[in-house]
């Protein structure tokens, strides 16, 4: 149980592997405590790991529950993000197949 003195304002990642290569998640950082919403924070920083780095982007960008289970976030808060980004046209959802950033 975390008190008010250990209260962390960032929620780190959980040191993993990278997923398959695609994106390096422990880049990704949470800040809890900002007014902008969690959905907006992931959505902000995956379009920058979109946009900055060259990867295969036949393969499809972590699942919804990677990322939940990595960040502990709800699954619903990624989509949210990857909706975001939808609408910002940096990604494709296909369905049964996942996220993948478009070319």
């Amino acid at each position: 149980m975390y008190t008010n003195s250990t209260y962390l304002t960032e929620r780190p990642a959980k040191r993993a592997p990278s997923f398959s290569g695609v994106i390096d998640l422990n880049k990704i950082k949470i800040n809890v405590k900002s007014a902008v919403p969690i959905s907006s924070q992931l959505a902000q920083q995956l379009q920058k790991l979109i946009e900055n780095a060259s990867f295969d982007r036949s393969q499809p960008l972590p699942s919804l529950n990677t990322l939940s289970k990595l960040l502990g976030i709800a699954p619903s808060t990624a989509f949210r993000a990857y909706n975001q980004l939808n609408s910002h046209n940096l990604v494709v959802w296909i369905k049964g197949s996942g996220f993948f950033a478009k070319r």
